[in-house]
């Protein structure tokens, strides 16, 4: 694996200097900003700054249909996606607009028996309601499932009856199959209409700008800042831009009002976390959004983080978070066997020099498929997709992608040459595709192959991991992590600060079930640092001197506080 020193950009670094901020941290958003302008957008990130949500395209539609449905207590069903921004966006939706006096009831999608998107099994289970609705509002789908809304709509016709469609969505939209008989499409990323938000927000943060037009519209009192938390989970969950200033205003308030712990999903969290230490994002990147998205990767309901998230029974949390921790204790054993399986291929690939790593592996649970991927091209340094069987005779696959390079642009290209996929979506990081038989998966990796060989000018992909320079021995000081966390939230777009120590490994401990993590104590400029590495791939000897990429945080263990590195990477 290559170490990448983040380049600086001397005139953000320098602006942010003279205004007081310590060099050491100025270096640090000046090595993830292009601009003064932008540095200073980040760092006066507030909710005051926050977009009218009335410059999203078709909100104003949306709004009068809303206010029209609620006058007369239409039926209105929510379907969402069953991922962290899907589920959120439903207890956004579920909360929000039944404050407001809608009639609302949330369907969260099934990734087993639906797939991903507005699908024909979802549009099934809608029309197999009785009565059927009057509205269906989507929230974190819909943007490329034009014809399975017409479908609804033809069905429900039929019938004699109208269904009233609302698309909130975020996803790049379809160019084949938008959502064209929609009454409203409301989508950042649309082009065909003039609006004024051009900015990356998730689904659950589409949802709630659709609650806070109905609110201003109804001029209500009701407060849309106490859904912040469930927006928060979804920003950081679905890996939205954070050096956006309206993504990080809104992760800062959310986890905020999670901190207080006023509903019973939070306060539960706290007690089984054992810590005393405050959530953060990265309590909801490896504690709450892993845990959500077990159910549905598992092929169990989505409905139970819905009531975790909403409910304000803490009985009912405690029965919720049981089997939410069960489905992400199986998650971990069959995405382990997934990875394994998948890695064997991955390695034979790189050995034949392809620049995208496309493994089947007949037997794994489609939930685990894209957590395999996401690994593969993390340590290989190449986009990957992994594929599994489905029992209509199908394969389906999830890709994740490295940084700087489209999965689904690559993916719509490579339709346009084969037109070997029956359905695929996503975003530039992460998509999902379905081939319709097995003899399909060489025609289409050949294609994929060919078509990123010409984007990287013959020269393949290598892994690679960026860091923040040498450690600063400021970070080391008593003070030193409080001042970094004047900087957060890191994630995507602004990540987490990552250092290079040249050290001494003092003594090493296997820790895990299997003994694949690593509790290191390392010699840092004449003191112990503690150090822990998960999945560690060797394992260093004591005695032995290694450049490693480290991030810093605390470890909190019966009220004492100490300095905790974890360890990216070694050489």
């Amino acid at each position: 694996m290559r170490f990448i020193e983040r380049p600086i950009n001397s005139q953000v670094r320098d602006h942010l200097t003279a205004q007081s901020m310590p060099r050491w941290q100025a270096a640090i958003v000046a090595r993830r900003l292009n601009s003064t302008a932008e540095a200073d957008k980040l760092l006066e990130a507030a909710l005051s700054k926050l977009i009218n949500p009335n410059q999203l395209p078709d909100m104003s539609k949306a709004v009068t249909l809303l206010i029209d449905a609620i006058a007369q207590q239409k039926r209105m069903v929510c379907v969402v996606d069953y991922d962290t921004d899907g589920i959120s966006s439903g207890a956004i939706l579920q909360e929000g607009l039944s404050a407001l006096g809608a009639n609302v009831t949330v369907m969260v999608t099934n990734r087993h028996e639906d797939g991903y998107g507005f699908s024909a099994g979802a549009c099934d289970k809608l029309l197999a309601l009785n009565p059927l609705p009057d509205h269906l509002i989507t929230a974190d789908l819909g943007s490329s499932d034009g014809q399975q809304i017409e479908r609804l709509q033809a069905k429900s016709a039929a019938r004699g009856h109208q269904i009233k469609v609302i698309i909130t969505d975020h996803h790049h939209i379809s160019a084949t199959t938008p959502p064209k008989t929609a009454d409203a499409f409301i989508n950042p990323h649309r082009t065909d209409v003039e609006h004024g938000y051009h900015h990356p927000i998730c689904g659950a943060m589409v949802a709630w700008n659709l609650v806070a037009a109905l609110r201003g519209a109804l001029n209500s009192d009701y407060d849309v800042r106490q859904l912040l938390d469930l927006a928060a989970i979804a920003t950081v969950g679905d890996m939205v831009n954070l050096s956006d200033p309206i993504n990080r205003a809104v992760v800062k308030q959310g986890l905020a009002l999670i901190n207080r712990r006023q509903r019973p999903a939070w306060q539960l969290l706290a007690e089984q976390l054992s810590s005393e230490a405050p959530m953060r994002e990265d309590t909801i990147g490896f504690q709450i959004s892993p845990r959500i998205n077990a159910l549905s990767r598992m092929g169990d309901d989505g409905h139970t983080a819905l009531t975790w998230l909403t409910t304000h029974d803490m009985r009912v949390a405690q029965q919720s978070w049981v089997i939410m921790n069960q489905n992400n204790d199986d998650r971990k054993d069959e995405q382990a066997l997934c990875e394994s399986l998948a890695l064997e291929q991955a390695q034979q690939q790189i050995n034949e020099n392809r620049f995208i790593i496309i493994c089947h592996v007949p037997e794994a649970s489609h939930g685990v498929v894209g957590l395999a991927a996401g690994r593969i091209a993390m340590s290989t340094g190449r986009p990957a997709i992994v594929f599994s069987d489905t029992d209509k005779g199908q394969i389906t696959g999830s890709a994740r992608s490295i940084l700087g390079y489209d999965i689904r642009d690559l993916l719509e290209r490579a339709q346009t040459l084969t037109g070997l996929m029956s359905k695929y979506g996503g975003h530039a990081a992460a998509a999902g595709l379905t081939l319709a038989k097995r003899d399909d998966l060489e025609p289409f990796s050949q294609a994929l192959n060919q078509l990123i060989e010409v984007d990287f000018a013959n020269q393949a992909p290598e892994a690679m991991i960026y860091h923040d320079g040498e450690l600063p021995l400021e970070l080391l000081r008593p003070n030193g992590l409080s001042q970094l966390e004047k900087l957060s939230p890191f994630g995507q777009g602004f990540a987490q600060p990552s250092f290079v120590v040249q050290a001494p490994v003092n003594t090493t401990k296997t820790m895990g079930k299997n003994g694949q993590h690593l509790r290191l104590s390392l010699s840092v400029n004449n003191e112990s640092l503690e150090a822990v590495w998960f999945n560690a791939p060797t394992s260093p000897r004591a005695g032995d001197s290694h450049r490693f990429v480290v991030t810093l945080g605390e470890n909190h263990f019966r009220g004492k506080v100490t300095l905790q590195a974890m360890i990216l990477a070694c050489e």
